[in-house]
């Protein structure tokens, strides 16, 4: 059953990844989120990953933003000139902007017609599964159907969890979904600290399945209780203050190319 993941493209661990580039909402990103020059600045400022959300249009092209329309069209009802009217970012461009030694954390999104068809869910996939083998990448979403199919292509996978779920129920989810790792919301991870099961029975389920634990919307001043509870990607907005505090950290990459 666990004999599907897959952890030769990622860090040991600690890292930090930019989120949607540099952040969706820093004070140290001059750029829009999710654009090459938010993901290349994300890169000067020493993240070593990136992650960015993608999904369809309506000409079948993977493109990369957050939410499901652009002043109120849905992008999965826009053209290719449409996206490129409202300055989008193509997912074709951003791989070919970003380096080879990269990692990227390939979120997808989905939208009320992902419950009719899975056209989006396995243009997204088929894109990740090509481009798995020319650069490190995982396929995350809040949606456990597609953590699953990408994890049963082979394809490191993560299971991301809101705000509000114990860490306990992500982590079981997680493993019965044969993740390679759980992207748990930063408050997930320190409330367990008091919890019943606490951090110490949690890890210990998470080392005996083989997963790892990542933690989303990090904030600087939490990195040593996440890193000490066992936390090794650090999705963050805050790369600039968050970098000098890692320990000893993971230059994921360049032994990929």
């Amino acid at each position: 059953m666990r004999g599907t993941r897959k952890f030769d493209q990622l860090p040991t661990g600690p890292f930090v990844i930019g989120h949607r580039g540099s952040g969706a909402d820093s004070p140290h990103n001059p750029y829009r989120e999710n654009t090459i020059e938010s993901f290349l600045h994300a890169l000067d400022n020493g993240a070593g990953w990136v992650e960015l959300d993608t999904k369809t249009n309506a000409d079948g092209t993977l493109v990369v933003h957050h939410d499901v329309a652009v002043n109120g069209t849905l992008i999965s009802s826009m053209t290719d000139e449409q996206c490129r009217t409202a300055e989008l970012a193509f997912m074709d461009d951003v791989h070919a902007a970003l380096p080879l030694w990269v990692g990227i954390d390939f979120e997808i999104k989905f939208d009320l017609g992902d419950a009719q068809t899975d056209t989006n869910i396995q243009t997204c996939l088929e894109w990740a599964f090509e481009h798995a083998r020319e650069r490190p990448l995982v396929v995350t979403s809040f949606d456990p159907i597609t953590v699953n199919t990408a994890t049963r292509l082979r394809l490191p996978s993560g299971w991301i969890t809101h705000k509000s779920t114990p860490l306990y129920e992500a982590v079981a989810s997680a493993a019965r979904l044969e993740c390679a790792f759980v992207v748990a919301h930063e408050d997930s991870v320190l409330n367990a600290i008091n919890e019943i099961p606490g951090t110490k029975e949690i890890m210990s389920l998470i080392e005996s399945t083989g997963m790892r634990l990542w933690a989303w919307d990090v904030k600087p001043e939490n990195v040593p209780t996440l890193l000490a509870s066992g936390v090794t990607g650090l999705c963050t907005d805050e790369i600039t203050p968050i970098i000098p505090n890692i320990p000893s950290r993971t230059d994921p990459s360049k032994s990929s190319s």
